[in-house]
């Protein structure tokens, strides 16, 4: 119901009064208040019109962002014109380059292998000791006698025996050891001797000494040298020396000596166990099956890893003799482990053959010897990405634009944005795309034109990527100059003065930001306007409505008085009527 509006209004009258109150309503509300509301209606339009410039503005300038940040031109690829030689990966940031590199040799790992194989895994080494060792000892060599009176003791090398025979009163060990020495046996037919006895400690806590009587031959092992006890009537008793593999890990002069003791006739299984298993560093033992007729298997040790910092050396055991092994990689001496290069006749040497350290960023995976050429250069696909981009949303920019302020000649009206700060923005969008780097630098790129872009009539921007990919492929620091600029020469970046000035229209508190906050201040003020119109009628209605009220009592009093007056004359009427009759 209407402001003033009665249910029983006309009532009284019988005139159509609520609805000619309400129609008076309807043409004071149409030509005060529907303007407004009009008007609100196009501000809401031009809001929401701003927004959708304003987005389409920041995508633009998002682009730009990118194409002004150092990292963006980072990127880098490489290539290896023969990775049968060199394979290589490249970090952001890496030199531009190209480099000839030969590689002499990759890095290897020391390896040996038994000179002769064995039948199974589970064979015996068997070899003659080169030594015999006692098994017990005594607490001081000058008393005690080891060898009583006439007893006698017989030593065999290589077959060749000799026999000492205690002296009076017996030998203590010192004697004993030096009778053995100075026996004419002890003769090797050339002017040595046959064996060398001697006293030795062993690791004990009673620091008992104990006789050993070796091989003189240095490093004699086999059955030429091997050393047997054949009789015995003394108070020691001998056995073979424990089998003693040793070997050295590491570079020539801070290598690491690992020293193995297994029982005499142990087999190779367990020397390879017992090489496993200790705490080496970095040594890897196995048995190889070569597939040889009756003795298939031998002996290899290798090292974990490449480099002459993980050289392995078998050091040759005094009593034993080691078992006889070649050496497979290393035997070229120092160096040869490690991978060597040749780089502008520059020679390095590196462990591995994985190389980080030559060229920053830049790994090499070396995989043969041989010659390659490894470039390393600007990644321009996304750089070319992001040109194809700016330009897109540069269309998408100024078609949106010029939607929004073009005459409609269908309904003879501007456009929602006609008549704003944004109806110039599309020539100053053009202007800031058309605009040069004043650099006089040989190669500079000064605009976007020498990058592919052409203009078209309606506004629009072309770009021919043809052009843009030779600017990326012969002159990529010139691309990364025009976009970034040059702060040595104080020359400010294509991609940073555009991202700032489109910062300034499009971002918090720029151009659009002032646009749309004048236009919510406007429908905040159409709207105060409109309450008050409303209730200025409100106010007008609610008197008209009174006053219409107070008509239609007076028209229902004067009805009734018409009535009351219609009824006296009927009554007069007919009392007239009846007097004349009679």
């Amino acid at each position: 119901m209407s402001v003033g509006s009665i249910s029983t209004l006309g009532v009284g009258s019988g005139l159509e009064l609520q609805s000619i109150l309400d129609d008076l309503r309807k043409v004071d509300e149409k030509q005060r208040v529907q303007p407004l509301k009009d008007n609100i209606t196009r501000l809401e339009s031009q809001l929401e019109a701003f927004n959708v410039v304003q987005n389409k503005l920041l995508d633009m300038r998002g682009h730009l962002r990118t194409l002004s940040l150092e990292s963006t031109f980072l990127g880098r690829t490489i290539h290896s014109s023969n990775e049968n030689v060199i394979t290589a990966t490249v970090s952001d940031g890496a030199g531009i380059q190209s480099n000839s590199i030969t590689v002499e040799r990759v890095a290897t790992r020391s390896s040996w292998q038994s000179t002769s194989g064995f039948a199974g895994r589970d064979t015996r080494l068997d070899l003659q000791p080169a030594a015999q060792h006692s098994t017990s000892g005594v607490a001081d060599t000058a008393s005690g006698i080891v060898l009583a009176e006439d007893a006698s003791m017989t030593i065999s090398h290589g077959g060749v025996e000799f026999t000492v025979t205690g002296g009076a009163g017996g030998w203590t060990m010192d004697q004993l050891i030096s009778n053995i020495n100075d026996h004419l046996g002890n003769d090797d037919g050339e002017g040595g001797k046959l064996v060398t006895a001697e006293a030795f400690q062993k690791d004990s806590p009673d620091g008992d000494w104990f006789l050993r009587i070796k091989t003189a031959t240095a490093g004699g092992t086999g059955a030429e040298h091997e050393v047997k006890i054949t009789d015995n009537d003394s108070a020691l008793q001998f056995a073979d020396p424990p089998l003693v593999f040793e070997y050295q890990f590491g570079p020539a002069g801070s290598a690491t000596t690992v020293r193995l003791e297994l029982e005499a006739k142990a087999t190779i299984e367990q020397l390879v166990d017992a090489i496993n298993s200790q705490n080496n560093p970095g040594v890897t033992a196995s048995i190889v099956d070569t597939g040889i007729a009756g003795s298939p298997y031998r002996l290899a040790l290798r090292a974990n890893d490449t480099g002459e910092n993980n050289r392995v050396t078998i050091i040759d055991n005094p009593y034993w003799g080691n078992l006889a092994f070649d050496q497979q990689q290393g035997a070229d001496g120092p160096g040869s482990l490690n991978a060597q290069l040749s780089i502008d006749g520059i020679v390095y040497q590196r462990q591995n053959n994985s190389i980080n350290d030559i060229f920053p960023g830049v790994v090499m995976n070396l995989e043969n010897p041989g010659t390659t050429t490894l470039g390393v250069e600007g990644k321009t696909d996304s750089i070319r990405d992001l040109v194809v981009d700016l330009v897109e949303a540069y269309n998408t920019v100024v078609q949106e634009i010029a939607g929004k302020v073009r005459y409609d000649e269908e309904s003879g009206q501007l456009g929602v944005l006609a008549r704003t700060t944004v109806q110039g923005l599309r020539h100053e969008l053009q202007g800031l795309m058309t605009s040069v780097i004043n650099n006089n630098e040989p190669g500079a790129i000064k605009s976007l034109f020498e990058l592919g872009m052409e203009f078209s009539p309606d506004g629009r921007i072309s770009l021919n990527t043809g052009l843009l990919d030779q600017a990326l492929a012969e002159n990529s620091e010139g691309v990364r100059k025009f976009f970034l600029g040059d702060s040595q020469r104080e020359i400010r970046g294509f991609a940073d003065r555009i991202h700032e000035r489109l910062g300034s229209i499009a971002s918090y508190g720029g151009l659009l930001d002032t646009e749309k906050n004048t236009a919510n201040s406007r429908i905040r003020d159409l709207e105060t306007r409109i309450e008050s119109e409303t209730m200025r009628l409100d106010r007008r209605y609610a008197v008209l409505a009174r006053q219409f009220i107070e008509l239609d009592s007076y028209m229902n009093q004067m009805t009734n008085m018409s009535s009351y007056l219609q009824s006296q004359f009927d009554s007069l009427s007919q009392l007239t009527s009846g007097s004349k009759k009679k």
